[in-house]
């Protein structure tokens, strides 16, 4: 593994242990510490996006230019949940959390945006050996087929080949 993909697993794994410290301490779910980041994917520098800033539910996210599209339908807050590590993704725009289309627990299941409810296909933690997210409920992570401006995002092995993005978790880069 080349020393920069170490070192950001490294960093990455750090980053999501503090979740997991925040949820460990925390009592209730509701009391966890909430994070805010940006997930940024592959080498592109394309970020997780919910298209347009929608509200509606069942949204399916895509990836998208960061720099062309810097807005809060870019961003994600971190929700510690009742398992240590685990959480929700809440996005800034929507106020909607990341969610595995009817709970499926197949590769290439769609990953959308849903009204929050504590269930575990909206559950997820950083799996440092893939350098991606990971659903609960399915063990699969988040992925696109290609790094692709507007590509949909779905949920796949995480042992995915190569062209699959993996994501960079971007801590505190929003007020």
């Amino acid at each position: 593994m080349p020393r920069f993909r170490r070192r950001l697993s490294a960093l990455l794994t750090a980053v999501f242990a503090l979740f997991a410290l925040a949820t460990a301490v925390a009592a209730p779910a509701s009391a966890g510490v909430p994070v805010k980041i940006t997930l940024i994917g592959g080498a592109n520098d394309q970020c997780l996006d919910v298209p347009r800033g929608t509200t509606d539910n069942k949204q399916q996210v895509e990836i998208y230019y960061c720099k062309l599209n810097d807005d809060d339908n870019q961003k994600w807050t971190f929700l510690p949940g009742r398992v240590a590590g685990w959480g929700q993704l809440r996005n800034v725009a929507s106020g909607k959390c990341l969610d595995v289309r009817d709970t499926s627990t197949a590769d290439g299941a769609a990953v959308q945006q849903y009204t929050c409810i504590d269930v575990p296909n909206q559950q997820w933690t950083w799996d440092a050996v893939s350098l991606n997210l990971k659903a609960y409920h399915s063990n699969l992570c988040l992925g696109a087929p290609r790094p692709e401006y507007k590509k949909k995002v779905w949920q796949y092995s995480c042992s995915a080949p190569a062209g699959f993005i993996w994501w960079n978790v971007s801590p505190g880069l929003y007020p």
